[in-house]
């Protein structure tokens, strides 16, 4: 299986880096972003065809049930306290995209993310504390339909703006691999939200030198409430820098490594009309990475995301390191 072989060769890169994603409760896909997640100013041409599969191995900081119980309890007070764990997660998206005019592409994307060994403490309304074992969750993510158009192209570099909705249309229902009983899981830690999402923002991209490029990228995820659930609003910030070590683009195979920054600052989820003060925060993410086109039409790309800071809200766990690995086809 191709996941499989791409899930393999992010195991053998570096074993401590980070991902990214792990906020507190929010371990799910809706909160992933980081390595090769910069958007490009550049376009499809009319009536090309782009096709990629993107692994995303997430490693999370190991807790104990005792500290999962010290962490959850240093939160008494607070209302809606929960604390998530969860041990690795794997997002596997797949994303197609054509090129409709010079300017204008579109695509549409899915997913399927599997989270391992997830537990939770929380507090009952009594103050007695509650501990579950859920096992392993996994399920369908939503849909993404998306487009982005070009406002210049020039010598002083591209510029594109970017834009989707995500439709509620994955698993948000998972009860968990060895639940007790049918209720479903904490909406932060489901395949799906059962909202729908808007995304817009901007992207540029500039050539430096013949073989070094930069492309730098910002965008906002409004996210909407399902269940009386929101998560969290999410702003994502990428600045990538990549050199390519032929001469001619013409060349193939084409190595190139490139070095990418993300900060993510993602809101705080809110349950019913309070907000869950263990959710949310800001970190920045180093990622190296090293992309090699074997033909026009293929190519691969690895890296690694190691965490700076992680400036969460409150008790949350925290990010280890983080793989993503991409494989392109264009025809």
């Amino acid at each position: 299986m191709l996941s499989m072989l791409l899930l393999c060769l992010c195991l053998c890169l570096p074993p401590d880096p980070d991902p990214l994603e792990p906020m507190k409760r929010d371990h799910g896909p809706g909160t992933s972003g980081g390595g090769l997640s910069t958007q490009s100013a550049e376009v499809l041409k009319p009536g090309s065809w782009s096709l990629g599969l993107r692994v995303d191995y997430t490693n999370f900081q190991r807790l104990s049930e005792t500290q999962i119980q010290d962490k959850t309890l240093s939160m008494a007070g607070a209302d809606h306290v929960h604390f998530d764990a969860v041990r690795w997660s794997m997002l596997e998206t797949f994303e197609l995209s054509v090129g409709a005019t010079e300017s204008l592409q579109f695509g549409f994307s899915f997913g399927y993310y599997r989270a391992t060994d997830v537990r939770e403490g929380h507090l009952h309304a009594d103050g007695s504390y509650g501990f579950h074992d859920f096992g392993d969750v996994s399920g369908m993510t939503d849909q993404w339909i998306t487009s982005k158009y070009r406002v210049m192209r020039g010598e002083y570099g591209s510029l594109a703006f970017f834009g989707g909705v995500k439709l509620p249309f994955g698993d948000d229902n998972e009860a968990g691999e060895t639940s007790t009983s049918n209720a479903p899981l904490d909406p932060a830690l489901q395949p799906g939200s059962g909202a729908f999402d808007f995304q817009f923002g901007a992207a540029y991209t500039r050539f430096l030198s013949s073989a070094v490029s930069m492309d730098t990228s910002i965008a906002y995820t409004y996210r909407t409430k399902a269940d009386d659930f929101k998560i969290g609003d999410l702003i994502m910030f990428g600045l990538a820098l990549n050199y390519r070590f032929t001469e001619s683009v013409q060349v193939f195979p084409q190595p190139s490594a490139f070095l990418e920054l993300n900060v993510r600052h993602l809101f705080r989820n809110r349950e019913g009309s309070e907000q869950e003060e263990n959710s949310g925060g800001t970190a920045l993410f180093v990622s190296p990475g090293f992309r090699i086109g074997f033909s026009d039409k293929v190519s691969l790309t690895i890296a690694v995301q190691i965490p700076v800071v992680q400036a969460l809200h409150e008790e949350q766990q925290l990010t280890k390191f983080k793989v993503s690995t991409g494989l392109t086809l264009s025809f």
